[in-house]
């Protein structure tokens, strides 16, 4: 296991956000799991299932994106305590846990294993890898925020699941030479960080994205919402021409901010949709704010709008004055349902 980087602190969200580049390389990922997963691919499989909750479940909903277009099994995440019926033990389960002792991911995973299913799990230790060692897992680097530790998780699943699916690997060390120059140019090829925060200050950002910028919307609502701790939605096109656009008018409007994530070769259909909904945000005077990210391929695409909007939660936090390191509504609540156990 590769260490983590002598310059990362481990107490600063911002040097966190700063090394997300390097933590995309740092997995390193045993043949012996590659070659397992690519056995259960050759027995045949029904479904892949990802397990997982808050970031670690982000995770899952990257890789399911990037691979259904070409995947030819099901692909689903499940935030839950309970496994669908559906995920038989002839399902392959990628269990995600960066603490390894995340409660519903637990459960969940039980129900896997007492149902036969081929399982793979993702952690830096805790209870999982305790528990699950006989199955394949993959360690990794401890010590970093779980919301943080994105690069580490996404880079081992999404490997794992493309030799589950029997889809080529993605080279992941061109990807992360490209989130670093696209970082270094950042006021260039999109507005710094801190001014496009600058605008979102005071206001409710609604990220859209359109295929596969929605993960990247509700990622971006998540790390506004733990570490900028602010309200904050995420809506994906088309379905938002179907709701969201209504809601953008009245006694809302112009407390809520649509933010657009855009990217080059969206589909025909999706950015004629997205063309129009930020028409008629201008018109409705919510002054929109379009994001469009840089990229050779879809994943670094992904990544790169995703680093920056990781950093962009950082500069909200210091706007709003607050910790982007504490969670105490979350450990507050963590502590009410222990009491009740």
């Amino acid at each position: 296991m590769r260490k983590l980087p002598k310059s990362l602190d481990l107490t600063d969200m911002r040097s966190m956000v700063s090394h997300f580049a390097q933590l995309l390389t740092l997995t390193d990922i045993d043949l012996e799991n590659i070659e397992r997963a690519r056995e259960f691919n050759e027995q045949g499989i029904e479904g892949l299932c990802f397990v997982g909750m808050g970031g670690s479940a982000i995770v899952g909903d990257y890789v399911r994106e990037v691979l259904c277009h070409e995947a030819l099994i099901p692909i689903c995440t499940v935030r839950d305590y309970i496994l669908p019926k559906y995920v038989t033990k002839d399902w392959a389960i990628v269990a995600v846990s960066y603490s390894g002792n995340t409660e519903e991911t637990l459960s969940a995973l039980k129900q896997a294993n007492e149902r036969g299913a081929k399982i793979l799990t993702i952690t830096s230790g805790g209870q999982m890898k305790s528990e699950y060692s006989h199955h394949p897992q993959l360690l990794i680097q401890k010590g970093l925020q779980p919301r943080a530790a994105l690069p580490l998780l996404f880079s081992g699943t999404l490997e794992i699941s493309q030799s589950l699916t029997g889809l080529n690997p993605t080279n992941l060390d061109d990807i992360a030479k490209g989130l670093t120059t696209a970082a270094e140019k950042w006021g260039d090829w999109i507005p710094s960080p801190s001014a496009t925060a600058g605008k979102i200050h005071g206001r409710i950002p609604l990220f859209i994205g359109g295929r596969y910028m929605k993960p990247v919307a509700y990622r971006a609502k998540c790390q506004v919402n733990e570490n900028s701790k602010m309200m904050a939605f995420s809506s994906e096109v088309p379905e938002a021409m179907h709701n969201e656009i209504e809601g953008l008018q009245g006694k809302h409007q112009g407390f809520v901010l649509p933010v657009f994530l855009r990217y080059e070769d969206e589909p025909l259909q999706a950015g004629r949709q997205l063309d129009a909904i930020v028409d008629l945000c201008i018109e409705l005077e919510l002054d929109p704010i379009s994001l469009k990210a840089s990229g050779r391929s879809i994943v670094e695409r992904m990544l790169t709008l995703t680093h920056y909007l990781d950093m962009l939660s950082v500069e909200l936090a210091e706007m709003q004055r607050v910790d982007a390191l504490s969670v105490e509504r979350i450990s507050l609540l963590r502590k009410k349902l222990s009491t009740r156990s």
